[in-house]
C-alpha cells in the first residue's frame, strides 16, 4: 500500500485555524461522537451550517472542517459538552504559532468554556476547560499513567510542557548553537532544534536554503546562516495566514497535504485546494480505509496465530503419544520379565532389576501395591492400548499437519494482502474450511446468505504480474486461489514456482508451449519468494517445476501439494512492474 505523508504539525494546525476562524460568532447546534477518539461540533452561522471535527486518534490526530457529521454512541465527555456547549456560541479561535494546540472559546449565559484540542500523536487529547479548571477530557491521563502531566476531570488544566523555543524565540546565534547541539542530517537537526516542525516540513525548509535534507551539515555555522533566512519567511508566513494548501495524489489517490507545496516532494502529483481542512479531509479519508485495512488485517493475523498454536499443542500431544509406540518393545520385554521371573520379586518392591534376555541387566518401575504377575498384566494392557491407538494417532497427526501448513500459508496471505477484499477472502475461507469459528450472522440474514452470498468477498482473481521478457504470471492470493491457479488456469506445461521449505503462494508462469528463458524463470521465483515467509530475507530459495509434475494428494486440503522433477534457484525476493488483477 502507498504510504501516507501525513504530517499534521503546527504549520498545519496554523492552517486549519484559519479554516475555523471565520466561524467565529456561530452558535452550537449539535455536539456528536462517531467513533471513540472523534467529537464532531455542529455550527450555525450567517454561512449556514459547519462541522468541525476533533479526532486524538493516535496515528491520525487532527482537528479540520468537515462536510457532514456521522453519529455514534456518545460517550461521557460527549454528553458533557452537549451539556456545556450546545447553545453556546464561538467567541475566540487561538492557536499559538508554532504550537500543536488549538483554543475553541464559547460563551453561553454568561459563561465561558474553551475547547483545547492538542494534537501531538499519541499524546493528542480534546479538553473542556472553565475558569482554568478541566471539566472534562476525551482521554483521560492519570497520575499513574503520568507523573509529569496527568490530565483529568476537576484538576488545574496545564499547557503541555515545552523542551524546545518555537521559531520565533530563536536568533540566528541561538539557531546554531542548537543546531550544532544536535546530531544527524540536517532535517533531523532542525527538527530537534525547534518547537512545531515536523520532520517533512523541516526537511523542506533545508531543501530552500540550498542544504542537503539526508546529508550532515558541514559546519553548524554555514546551515544556521543558510537556514535562517528561510525559517523568518515561515514565520512570517503562519503570522500573515499566508497559506496555499495542497493535496499530494499518486494515481489520483490522495497520499498527503501541506500548507503549501513543498519543493522536495517528487513523482507525485500536486492538487491545490481551497482550504486546509479539505486537503486534510481528502487524505483523512484515505487513512479511514488504510486504519480499517489495518485492524482487518491485524486482527485476522492474531486469530490465525492463536489457531497455529492451538494446533502446536494439539500436534506435541499427538507426538508424545506417537513417541510411546518406540516403548513398545521396551514394554513387551518388561512384560515377558516380570513373568519369567515373578518369584524373585519381593512383595512392595517399587522397583527391581532383572536380567535381560540378551544378559544385560533391566530395572523395571513397579506398582508397590500389587505383585508381579499383576504389573505384567497391566504393562501388556498398556502396550495393547499403545498398538491400538496408533493408526488414529498417526491419522490425527497427519490431520494436524495439513492444518498447521494450510493455516500457516494463510499467515503468509494476511501479511501480503494489499487491501480489505485480499483479507476477506482469506478469513471467508477459514471460516468455510472450519479453521475460524463463523462470523455471527446479522440480523434478517440467513445462515445460507452468510455462508455463501452477499457477506462472502467477492475475489478479484489472482494476482498477474508481467516479466521483463512478456511471459504473464499468475500467484494465488489464498490457499484455494493457490489450487486455482494451479490446476485450473496452469497448462501442464507451464512453470510453476513455490518458495523452497516454508509457507507461501503458489506462482504460474505461462510459457505458452514454448520453453521459458532463464530471465523470465528468475524472475517468477522472485515473485515466489516475494510472497512467501521469506519475503523480508535477503535470499530465498525457490523450487520451480513443470506443472505437470505437481500433484494433489488424496483429501489434501487447498494449497497442499507434492511436485518431483523440481529444481532450485536462490533470488532476492521482488516484484516486477505490477499490472492490473487477472479476471478470470
Amino acid at each position: 500500500m502507498e504510504r501516507l505523508l501525513w504530517s499534521f504539525d503546527s504549520v498545519v494546525l496554523a492552517a486549519v485555524a484559519a479554516d475555523v476562524e471565520p466561524l467565529v460568532g456561530s452558535a452550537v447546534t449539535r455536539v456528536a461522537q462517531p467513533d471513540r477518539d472523534e467529537i464532531v461540533l455542529t455550527l450555525r452561522g450567517r454561512a449556514g451550517q459547519t462541522h468541525v471535527l476533533f479526532s486524538i486518534h493516535p496515528r491520525w490526530a487532527r482537528v479540520h472542517l468537515v462536510e457532514s457529521a456521522r453519529s455514534g454512541t456518545a460517550g461521557s465527555f460527549c454528553q458533557l459538552l452537549r451539556a456545556k456547549l450546545e447553545g453556546a456560541r464561538l467567541r475566540q479561535v487561538a492557536q499559538p504559532a508554532f504550537e500543536r494546540t488549538l483554543t475553541l472559546s464559547f460563551e453561553h449565559l454568561g459563561e465561558e468554556t474553551a475547547l483545547i484540542a492538542e494534537i501531538m500523536g499519541r499524546h493528542s487529547n480534546l479538553i473542556s476547560v472553565r475558569a482554568g479548571t478541566i471539566l472534562g477530557v476525551l482521554k483521560t491521563v492519570t497520575p499513574h499513567m503520568s507523573s509529569v502531566r496527568p490530565v483529568t476531570a476537576g484538576s488545574e488544566y496545564r499547557p503541555p510542557l515545552r523542551d524546545r523555543p518555537v521559531p520565533q524565540e530563536l536568533s540566528a546565534a541561538t539557531l546554531q548553537e542548537r543546531l550544532a547541539a544536535a546530531a544527524g542530517p540536517a532535517a533531523r537537526r532542525l527538527a530537534e532544534a525547534t518547537l512545531g516542525l515536523s520532520p517533512l516540513l523541516a526537511a523542506e525548509l533545508v531543501e530552500r536554503a540550498g542544504l542537503d535534507p539526508a546529508a550532515d551539515p558541514v559546519s553548524p555555522t554555514h546551515a544556521a546562516a543558510a537556514l535562517w533566512p528561510v525559517l523568518a519567511t515561515l514565520i512570517e508566513t503562519v503570522r500573515a495566514r499566508r497559506f496555499s494548501p495542497v493535496v499530494y495524489r499518486r494515481d489520483s489517490t490522495a497520499v498527503g497535504f501541506a500548507p503549501f507545496p513543498y519543493t522536495h516532494l517528487t513523482g507525485l502529483s500536486i492538487d491545490p485546494v481551497p482550504t486546509m481542512s479539505s486537503a486534510v479531509a481528502a487524505v483523512a479519508d484515505v487513512a479511514a480505509v488504510r486504519s480499517a485495512f489495518d485492524d482487518e488485517r491485524r486482527a485476522l493475523h492474531a486469530a490465525i496465530t492463536a489457531a497455529i498454536e492451538k494446533v502446536a499443542r494439539a500436534e506435541a500431544k499427538l507426538q508424545t503419544a506417537q513417541a510411546e509406540a518406540a516403548r513398545a518393545e521396551e514394554l513387551q520385554q518388561w512384560g515377558d520379565l516380570l513373568f519369567a521371573y515373578a518369584a524373585q520379586v519381593p512383595p512392595g518392591a517399587a522397583e527391581v532389576t532383572l536380567p535381560g534376555f540378551d544378559g544385560a541387566p533391566v530395572r523395571i518401575s513397579l506398582d508397590p501395591a500389587v505383585g508381579a504377575a499383576e504389573n505384567a498384566r497391566r504393562l501388556f494392557k498398556r502396550l495393547t492400548r499403545i498398538k491400538a491407538a496408533q493408526p488414529e494417532v498417526a491419522r490425527r497427526l497427519r490431520e494436524a499437519g495439513d492444518r498447521h501448513a494450510y493455516l500457516e500459508n494463510a499467515l503468509v496471505f494476511v501479511d501480503a494482502a494489499t487491501s480489505s477484499d485480499d483479507v476477506r477472502s482469506v478469513r471467508d475461507e477459514l471460516i468455510e474450511e472450519s479453521m475460524l469459528p463463523a462470523r455471527r450472522t446479522p440480523r434478517g440474514t440467513s445462515r445460507a446468505q452468510s455462508r455463501g452470498g452477499a457477506f462472502r468477498a467477492q475475489s478479484s482473481g489472482p494476482r498477474q504480474f508481467t516479466t521483463t521478457t512478456g511471459h504473464q504470471v499468475l500467484v494465488g492470493r489464498t490457499n484455494r486461489e493457490n489450487d486455482e491457479v494451479t490446476f485450473k488456469l496452469a497448462r501442464a506445461d507451464d512453470l510453476w514456482c513455490h518458495a523452497r521449505g516454508m509457507p507461501g503462494a503458489h506462482v504460474i508462469l505461462r510459457t505458452g508451449g514454448r520453453k521459458a528463458p532463464e530471465e523470465a524463470i528468475g524472475e517468477a521465483a522472485q515473485i515466489a519468494a516475494y510472497f512467501s515467509r521469506g519475503r523480508g530475507a535477503a535470499k530465498v530459495p525457490v523450487s520451480y517445476t513443470l506443472r505437470k509434475y505437481v500433484k494433489k494428494p488424496r483429501g489434501a486440503r487447498p494449497g497442499l501439494v507434492t511436485i518431483s522433477h523440481d529444481q532450485t534457484v536462490v533470488v532476492e525476493p521482488t516484484l516486477p512492474t505490477v499490472v492490473p488483477h487477472f479476471r478470470r
